[in-house]
């Protein structure tokens, strides 16, 4: 009996220092993706090659500045639809959140959007080119009164910045912008 105690103890006590190893290095990386440059451009990296991976349309970042714990800047921002045709460019694109927010399921948001271009293109079947920015889903969706969009598991409220923005509309079929609005 003894021995067995001793040896659920030892278990016991390997299991307290594997979990306790795994939570500090899930903190490391946390803190290394939120506070750092090189975590915040790896993960924002990551997760656009990811994206990308799903969608027919493309998404270039020419750098990436800051942290997302004090605020990323994307420069040179190019999106286009499986054509390769501009969709959205942009000089600068901000992002602000409060990540301890996460904590709460509520984060406020700030995006801005400074000296750009947004092509507002339609398809000849009638259809945006922006829905190449999604994967591409049912053709009968499947809840039709489910509200558009992801469901995520946190509510985002987010503040809009356009400056030095440009609207153009583009006529289906049409190779480049037809009406600058």
């Amino acid at each position: 009996m003894r021995r067995t105690l001793d040896i659920l103890r030892k278990i016991l006590a390997v299991l307290v220092v594997t979990l306790g190893v795994v939570i500090g290095l899930v903190a490391l990386t946390l803190g290394w993706v939120l506070h750092t440059e090189a975590g915040t451009r790896y993960a924002l990296r990551t997760g656009l090659d990811r994206y990308v991976e799903g969608i027919p349309g493309t998404i270039h970042v020419g750098g990436i500045e800051g942290t997302l714990a004090d605020g990323v800047r994307l420069r040179d921002v190019r999106v286009a639809d499986r054509d390769d045709r501009a969709l959205v460019t942009a000089e600068r694109l901000e992002l602000e959140i409060d990540a301890w927010a996460l904590i709460a399921a509520e984060v406020p948001a700030r995006v801005g959007l400074y000296g750009g271009v947004v092509t507002l293109r339609q398809r000849a079947d009638g259809t945006s080119a922006f829905a190449d920015l999604s994967a591409p889903g049912p053709a009968t969706p499947s809840d039709p009164d489910a509200p558009a969009g992801p469901d995520l598991p946190v509510a985002l409220d987010v503040r809009l910045v356009l400056r030095d923005l440009t609207l153009r509309r583009a006529a289906p079929g049409a190779a480049s912008p037809t009406t600058t609005l």
